[in-house]
């Protein structure tokens, strides 16, 4: 695995200001030492209603918070209605994937600290809504309509004697979100090939009910939908390369 996302969305807290994350800044400073202000991100458009980026009138929106570690590794992002943390592995070195247990525990630990300073200076108690949940991996090597025809039928289709294109990048792009089988979950894939090599990226995505309660906003259930589809749509070949086993 070369690099994970995990995102808790949670309803807008109004009020938020930056200032108010200046204790929780300096704690993360050794961790975190550079941070970054940048342009919030596009609320999610989660009930299917439209949604402005910037108000119609009022304070300015809160901004897109970042911080990073030194060597950009590792990195957690807020803004005033997501939390996320993301991780940069070296499969080849001592930072190898530890599995998403840990990291969920990690974006737990993180997020109640958010969570305390957002009771403390608004009030308000985070809502979550939602999750997100995205992975990054290189694929072995092989050719572009190996890859390509090999991705798109989930591996069921053998290439025969056709010639790859000659060109420098090709991709395939799946939206899963009407099988039967994706238990709530929006699930989006892509696999590209170029001169660097052949990556897979999955992201899958998580809606809580009207009723549901949870306070990682469905994250385990995005997991667990992202890595069926991974092993749905890689070869068995694979599978036994990476050491996993039935």
């Amino acid at each position: 695995m070369q690099s994970v996302a995990l995102t808790v969305y949670f309803e807008p807290i109004s009020g938020l200001q930056v200032s108010h994350f200046s204790a929780l800044r300096e704690s993360w400073r050794n961790a975190y030492p550079s941070t970054s202000e940048l342009p919030p991100l596009r609320p999610q458009n989660r009930g299917g209603e439209e949604t402005r980026l910037l108000p119609v009138a009022g304070a300015w929106p809160f901004p897109y918070l970042l911080f990073s570690s030194k060597d950009e590794t590792s990195s957690i992002a807020l803004q005033n209605d997501r939390f996320s943390r993301g991780w940069v592995f070296n499969s080849d070195g001592d930072d190898k994937y530890p599995g998403f247990d840990e990291l969920s525990r990690d974006l737990r630990e993180r997020l109640d600290e958010v969570r305390d300073v957002i009771k403390a200076e608004t009030g308000e108690t985070i809502k979550p809504v939602g999750s997100t949940c995205t992975y990054f991996n290189r694929l072995p090597d092989m050719s572009l309509l190996e890859t390509l025809v090999g991705f798109t039928s989930r591996w069921q289709v053998p290439v025969g004697e056709a010639e790859s294109p000659k060109t420098t990048y090709a991709g395939a792009r799946l939206h899963l979100c009407d099988d039967d089988d994706l238990d709530g979950c929006s699930v989006t894939m892509s696999v590209d090939v170029d001169d660097d090599g052949t990556y897979m990226s999955i992201e899958s995505s998580y809606d809580l009910g009207d009723e549901q309660v949870d306070d990682l906003g469905g994250l385990d259930r995005a997991h667990d939908m992202l890595i069926a589809k991974f092993i749905e749509y890689t070869s068995g070949t694979m599978h036994e390369q990476w050491g996993r086993t039935e």
